[in-house]
């Protein structure tokens, strides 16, 4: 009923999924846990989530590195409303237009990822695809910024994965938790675009 009523309702429909993906998901929410998350992902979105983001714009904090909206001109958003005045209330630097086609909501932690190609772009959970969904908005808290520099050789047959696993080690599995993290330095030139993918296992919202 859960998927019927959420993913079922999408524009797609439930014509993405394979049958397989489909009994995963079925499996996975008839564990109580996943229940509870789902819940405790619910509470955060219209409690501590909100807070955070009132904070944020009680001190004017906004993102301040050039901002690229892009969206579907055939969705609700573009029908709804006017994008780049709404993006200028988070940030300065804001330029956009809209492309011909819908709106998907991309569900998936790792758009960190993008980073590698020097874009911005932040992962979001169910709930978040819910409140996306109900009311084509995103409650978002401003991310704090890390650097982290890296110079110097690596170690024979040395990669990516190692390194944002060293890196882990060192700041812990939430040490990056709501931040934007900038990597630089000689080293990250010779590496891939994993460095900024895994930046999400550190609890990091961009890289």
């Amino acid at each position: 009923m859960y998927l019927k009523q959420t993913i079922g309702a999408r524009i797609a429909g439930l014509k993405p999924f394979t049958p397989e993906v489909y009994a995963e998901y079925l499996r996975c929410l008839q564990q109580p846990d996943t229940g509870h998350g789902i819940c405790e992902d619910y509470r955060a979105s219209v409690t501590i989530d909100l807070e955070h983001d009132r904070d944020s714009r009680a001190m004017g904090q906004k993102i301040n590195c050039d901002f690229l909206a892009l969206w579907g001109a055939e969705g609700v958003i573009e029908k709804c409303f006017d994008p780049i005045a709404e993006w200028r209330n988070f940030s300065d630097n804001v330029s956009g237009h809209s492309l011909p086609c819908g709106h998907y909501i991309p569900k998936d932690s790792y758009t960190t990822t993008y980073g590698a190609f020097g874009a911005l772009g932040f992962g979001i959970g169910t709930s978040e695809v819910e409140h996306v969904l109900a009311t084509q908005t995103l409650v978002y808290r401003v991310a704090q910024t890390m650097r982290i520099t890296i110079d110097g050789a690596l170690p024979y047959r040395t990669a990516s994965k190692d390194m944002i696993i060293w890196i882990i080690s060192r700041i812990g599995a939430q040490g990056a938790r709501g931040y934007a993290v900038e990597f630089t330095g000689s080293t990250i030139a010779l590496l891939s675009a994993e460095l900024c993918n895994m930046t999400v296992e550190a609890g990091a919202r961009e890289a």
